[in-house]
């Protein structure tokens, strides 16, 4: 009996810190770390939870390795939700997939939940003679290998959408890869490439200018920015369904009790009618979710596009 009480007391303290460390975050400033050009809506919600928690929250860019960097820094800080990771669906696909890194990001980061999702929207060149999705697919069969679609690179969120129009639309289209989205953009514009996916808020001002046709938005739902746009489903592309999105992520082994304190800020900031209404307003759109739905869909993006670079004969590199 005196072993088992002296076992019990030596759990009870061994506990204690990661209680005490729970119950007072934040006591000193918090930071967001970012991969290359995710810094606005970082800083957005940076502010707002400075106001909440009394604390200062910064924004901590570390570009390079499609996002590499700022994983790496991220899982190498303390579990103590002092240091978050503004994780993307681009990080998941260029350091999960793409870059050769040494993380699985769902053992080695631990999801505190979603906050916005961003939906893609299928552009193409004004020249081409499609104004449906129907009516592109049908132009692409007639004309195998005549088309292209431009990305941001080998390897991005943009080429991987595009691989999977070809594979459920059964067409045949040339990938052209480019240094950014917004090169690969301008050649569209320039009629040097026919066809692109763009996030809503890069692709808003280009249909109101009526630069490039919006064709459809490849999430499951309609795009409060375009609602007349119909979805890639309701155009006929069975199947077709993938949305950009941001996340918080801290460090591995983060304690369950830390995870949800930083998931209740979260998710009070989220849904400040403010904040909502500036999200909203870039073409976004607010989704908090719990940590394991965050953990989820990390899990179902990377089986997604592995199954399209398996179908592309893509290879990882």
């Amino acid at each position: 009996m005196k072993l088992f009480r002296w076992v019990l007391c030596s759990l009870c303290l061994l506990s204690l810190p990661a209680q005490a460390q729970s119950s007072d975050w934040p006591a000193k400033p918090v930071r967001i770390i970012v991969g290359p050009g995710q810094d606005i809506l970082a800083r957005i919600f940076g502010e707002k939870l400075t106001e909440l928690l009394g604390q200062q929250v910064v924004v901590d860019q570390r570009p390079g390795g499609g996002g590499l960097v700022a994983v790496e820094t991220t899982v190498r800080a303390a579990p103590d939700g002092y240091t978050m990771l503004n994780s993307t669906g681009s990080i998941v696909i260029g350091v999960g997939l793409f870059t050769k890194s040494p993380y699985d990001l769902t053992r080695d980061l631990t999801p505190a939940g979603l906050i916005v999702t961003v939906a893609n929207i299928l552009m193409v060149q004004p020249a081409v003679p499609a104004r449906s999705v129907a009516e592109l697919i049908q132009h692409a069969r007639a004309n195998p290998g005549k088309l292209n679609f431009a990305s941001g690179g080998t390897g991005t969120a943009g080429h991987l959408t595009g691989e999977l129009l070809k594979d459920l639309g059964k067409i045949n289209m040339a990938h052209v890869p480019y240094k950014s989205v917004a090169q690969a953009t301008t050649d569209v514009m320039g009629g040097h490439a026919h066809l692109i996916f763009l996030t809503t808020p890069a692709a808003v001002p280009l249909v109101s200018s009526g630069r490039l046709r919006a064709l459809a938005v490849s999430s499951a739902a309609r795009t409060p920015a375009l609602p007349d746009l119909p979805t890639m489903m309701e155009a006929g592309v069975a199947g077709f369904e993938y949305s950009s999105w941001n996340g918080i992520h801290l460090p591995p082994k983060t304690p369950r009790a830390v995870v949800t304190r930083v998931h209740a800020a979260l998710e009070k900031v989220g849904n400040r009618p403010e904040l909502r209404e500036r999200v909203m307003s870039m073409g976004m759109e607010p989704a908090i979710s719990s940590p394991a739905a965050l953990g989820e869909l990390v899990k179902s993006d990377l089986a997604k596009w592995r199954g399209v670079m398996q179908t592309a004969g893509i290879r990882a590199e």
